[in-house]
């Protein structure tokens, strides 16, 4: 699943917002299943409600370290739990962050 289409979610657009919550965490699970598909089993755990911002945010770096490692990647560069969400040039640059990220995994993987 492509996520990069979420690069430019508008900062402060809760309806925008939402769609990208949901897609990321369909994502996830898509890389969850196929990496379980070639014998390896990450953290899966749905994401696609932000009720505490802190929360979410560790959870879901949590799992981009998981995929990281399934794939011998022991290091990660970025660390998405870090930012506030609220401060637009951080949301920005998270976004742009966050979907290298996806792609990366995703070209390691072969997913579209």
């Amino acid at each position: 699943m492509d996520i990069t289409i979420f690069t430019d979610t508008p900062f402060g657009d809760d309806a925008a917002m939402k769609d990208f919550l949901f897609s990321n965490s369909q994502a996830h699970s898509l890389v969850a299943k196929t990496l379980e598909g070639l014998g390896t089993v990450i953290n899966s755990q749905p994401i696609s409600d932000m009720r505490s911002e802190k929360d979410w945010l560790l959870v879901h770096n949590e799992i981009h370290q998981e995929e990281l490692a399934a794939l011998g990647i022991t290091q990660q560069s970025v660390d998405l739990s870090e930012v506030d969400l609220k401060d637009e040039a951080q949301y920005i640059e998270w976004m742009q962050q966050h979907a290298f990220m996806h792609q990366y995994v995703n070209d390691a993987l072969g997913l579209v």
